[in-house]
């Protein structure tokens, strides 16, 4: 699944360049959507770890520089909410990983995970969020 979710990725990346287009949701195939996001990273203090049961979240750093904590297990904080398509978690133990200009990190609903962190210092980030149903990678 992670693997068909990265080719799929790669091809809406290469086949729409997200880096030319401005901030929004737009509408891809079979109901994948993408986000192009700009924000401030923020102090992992700040945030919660995220799980979606839908989609499958493929990250690709258009600007800048962020860390993203990753884990599989996790204390549940908030149920899912089919409006935000997620669940909301804390966690004790987690990876951290560190996505910068022109990497793609793709997160499968396994994975509870917390983006848009600093990574040494507070930082602007442009981001793609390809957002890609399940079903068109089963």
């Amino acid at each position: 699944m992670k693997e068909k979710a990265k080719q799929r990725v790669w091809d809406y990346i290469n086949r729409i360049k997200p880096e030319t287009l401005e901030k929004g949701s737009y509408d891809l195939d079979n109901g994948d959507f993408l986000k192009v996001v700009e924000y401030q990273t923020k102090n992992p203090d700040e945030y919660l770890f995220e799980k979606h049961e839908k989609f499958i979240d493929g990250f690709y750093m258009i600007d800048g520089i962020e860390k993203v904590l990753t884990t599989k297990q996790g204390k549940l904080v908030k149920e899912y909410s089919p409006e935000k398509e997620a669940s909301f978690f804390t966690a004790e133990e987690y990876n951290e990983e560190i996505i910068k200009k022109g990497d793609l990190m793709i997160l499968v609903p396994e994975v509870l995970h917390c983006p848009c962190l600093d990574y040494e210092k507070t930082t602007t980030v442009k981001k793609a969020i390809f957002k890609i149903s399940i079903e068109n990678v089963k």
